[in-house]
């Protein structure tokens, strides 16, 4: 986090990659630095030959907590990232056994060997010593050069197993390899898999100062992974893992501003956005995009509808409602300028829903989606808006007698919240009354619909308003339709669409307005017949409001 955010970062790590002794013969001599993809591939397959690792993987639940906080009026926000993508399980082709030799030279001499073969290298005599050079992506030759006919992902996954690197002097050709390979089959799924797969591997590598992650940056492998999930939209492995290797690329400090400039948390958004029905791509998608969303370099990338909609389909799993909470907090919360964007009733609807499901379950979900809320309450209209979820409080008591802290105080802020928009409610009520009945009625009404939109007592009291004055007159009616009454109608009914009463008196105003031609035009312009639909399929079992529902739809 940044320290003029006030922020900390906690990073705990755990698991290794321990190499045995390793022995190879000097094949000697030097390679010219133009040496083709093909010869790269045989010479690595020769010294895979030679050269055997053996390593013994550790899986282990890594875990990185990231916070972001501010204070404004003495009370706290904080915003988080999630744990580190969980640890895939040891892939069925991969072998990392071989021989054990007691020869040390056997590295230094497979390094040495491997390092000759890229075209970025450059070589100090003076002292001996070969350098990589800062690695640029050499223009793509000829795919028939590059990628002939006998290179098989079972090769490349035997190349890949022999040369995998047990310490850091390896990295880099392996990487090269699996760079090359995925460029020149770019259409190829099972290649772009396996490519992504052990980018993963080597990503979560502890190599020390995030050395894997800066070397897979530096030779613009994240774009690759990039384009992968553009050419292959229709392919959910490759989806989820490049959306995984992101997410390990980007919870390294020093690589995730790098990730963020690429363009990630657009095309991760774009996956949520065409994918949401996948349950393992959308799980690596959300929790990569809680971890890019902390950064406030994301900001004005961030989309909060696409995930909601993940989220209200992938209702049941624990870690996409937990990561999606938290992605649904930071992108409404402004660090630097200590603000807090009103938050939709439909988005509010999933967070509330994720508490309501799995409190009594899941603790991680039930703190994740209280901390959401309780941001959401530094803007006084998002309180009002989860005042409408009248089961709510009693919820978040539960979950508060629970240890979680954040949902006592989100009930607390609104009860309190609720209390002074009662004392308002009473003093403007007798107000909107004499406005329906006085000169310019309708445009008095709605000016207080405008103005007390958050109030369902109100909006009540206005519909009755202008259900009376739908009755008296055309010129009235031509009003409530050309001087903006029906849109706030049409508001009312999609902001209090749980309130019974409320959608019977937005019915019987549409109703009148609807049997008479000169306005059953307009209404179906505003695609009125929607609202209507989507009130009657939420309250399937109210007789009354199916009727007037239906006639009003007849008449539309």
């Amino acid at each position: 986090g940044s320290e003029s955010s006030g922020g900390h970062y906690r990073q705990r790590r755990q698991g290794s990659m321990d190499m045995a002794s390793v022995g190879s013969e000097s094949s000697g001599g030097r390679r010219s630095r133009n040496t083709s993809y093909a010869d790269r591939l045989e010479f690595a397959r020769d010294m895979g030959k030679k050269t055997s690792f053996s390593m013994n993987r550790q899986k282990t639940d890594n875990t990185d907590e990231y916070g972001v906080s501010f204070n404004s009026n003495t009370q706290s926000r904080n915003l988080h990232e999630p744990e580190e993508p969980p640890n895939p399980e040891p892939l069925a082709h991969s072998s990392f056994r071989g021989e054990m030799s007691n020869s040390r030279n056997g590295i230094q001499q497979a390094s040495d060997h491997a390092r000759m073969l890229d075209n970025n290298i450059v070589e100090n005599e003076a002292v001996g010593v070969t350098q990589l050079a800062a690695a640029k992506p050499a223009a793509k030759p000829a795919a028939a050069k590059l990628a002939p006919d006998d290179v098989t992902l079972n090769e490349l996954k035997s190349l890949v197993n022999d040369m995998m690197p047990s310490a850091k002097d390896c990295v880099e050709i392996v990487l090269g390899i699996l760079l090359e390979s995925m460029r020149c089959h770019e259409h190829n799924e099972e290649i772009q898999e396996y490519g992504l797969q052990q980018m993963v591997l080597l990503a979560k590598a502890d190599n020390g100062n995030d050395g894997n992650q800066r070397a897979i940056l530096d030779l613009n492998i994240h774009k690759v992974a990039m384009e992968a999930m553009e050419n292959h939209k229709s392919h959910p492995s490759i989806l989820k893992e490049s959306c995984e290797f992101l997410w390990t690329l980007a919870l390294a400090d020093s690589c995730r501003a790098k990730v963020i400039q690429a363009g990630a948390t657009t095309s991760i958004l774009k996956v949520v956005e065409e994918q949401p029905q996948e349950e393992n791509v959308v799980r690596m998608a959300i929790g990569a995009l809680r971890c890019l969303s902390a950064d406030s370099k994301t900001k004005y990338f961030l989309k909060i509808k696409p995930v909601a909609k993940a989220m209200k389909i992938q209702k049941i799993n624990t870690d996409i409602q937990r990561d999606g909470c938290a992605y649904l907090s930071n992108a409404a919360v402004d660090t630097e300028n200590e603000t807090v964007a009103v938050v939709p009733h439909e988005v509010m609807e999933v967070v509330v829903d994720a508490l309501t499901i799995h409190w009594r379950r899941n603790n991680e979900v039930a703190e994740s989606a209280s901390f959401c809320l309780k941001n959401y309450t530094f803007e006084e209209a998002n309180i009002r808006t989860l005042a409408l979820f009248r089961k709510l409080p009693k919820i978040l008591e539960d979950v508060g007698v629970k240890g979680v802290g954040d949902a006592l105080d989100v009930a607390e802020s609104i009860r309190l919240q609720s209390q002074l928009d009662g004392s308002l409610e009473d003093i403007v009520l007798p107000s909107m009354v004499e406005a329906g009945t006085g000169h310019n009625a309708v445009d008095n009404v709605t000016d207080l619909m405008v103005e007390y939109d958050w109030s369902l007592r109100l909006t009540s009291c206005a519909l009755e308003c202008l259900g009376s004055l739908v009755q008296q007159s055309p010129a009235d009616r031509h009003d409530i339709v050309f001087k903006g009454a029906l849109k706030k109608v049409m508001e009312a009914m999609d902001r209090f669409i749980v309130d019974e009463d409320l959608q019977m008196k937005s019915f019987a105003v549409i109703q009148v307005l609807a049997q008479e031609s000169e306005f059953s035009s307009h209404l179906r312009r505003f695609h009125i017949a929607s609202y209507i639909e989507r009130s009657l399929a939420v309250h399937k079992n109210n007789e009354g409001l199916q009727q007037i529902g239906r006639e009003t739809l007849n008449y539309i």
